[in-house]
């Protein structure tokens, strides 16, 4: 079976794919902090959660953001920076709600940092 891919993304260490079928996302390689979405930590292709409606993702050094169809905003791996945007420091080995809106358009990640456009324009940086 062919599916489409709809992003493809590399990070140092990870690429994470978002597959058009279902809007499913998979990922593997080294997961150790959990920058690919799931609990594991072997070298494996694997799906990221039980979602199927991601719309965007991006990639930073050690850590991923997605945003969902919804325009709701997740996030996942290393936080050390709060790159993540969850009000902690915490690493995440799997998807965690950022926020309460539900109104996010774009997603960036950097090394260390990340950058999101809301529907209304505005920009918000955060790690």
């Amino acid at each position: 079976m062919h599916i489409l891919i709809l992003f493809f993304l590399l990070s140092l260490v990870s690429p994470i794919n978002l597959a058009s079928q279902g809007y499913k996302m998979y990922g593997w390689g080294d997961n150790s902090i959990g920058q690919i979405g799931f609990d594991s930590t072997l070298w494996e292709r694997k799906k990221v959660g039980m979602e199927t409606d991601w719309a965007m993702v991006s990639c930073g050094w050690d850590h991923t953001l997605a945003i969902k169809k919804d325009g709701t905003l997740w996030a996942w791996g290393r936080n050390e920076n709060g790159e993540l945007g969850i009000g902690n420091t915490t690493d995440q080995s799997s998807p965690v709600r950022v926020d309460t809106s539900t109104d996010w358009a774009m997603v960036s990640c950097g090394g260390y940092h990340t950058l999101a456009i809301k529907k209304d324009g505005t920009l918000w940086a955060w790690g």
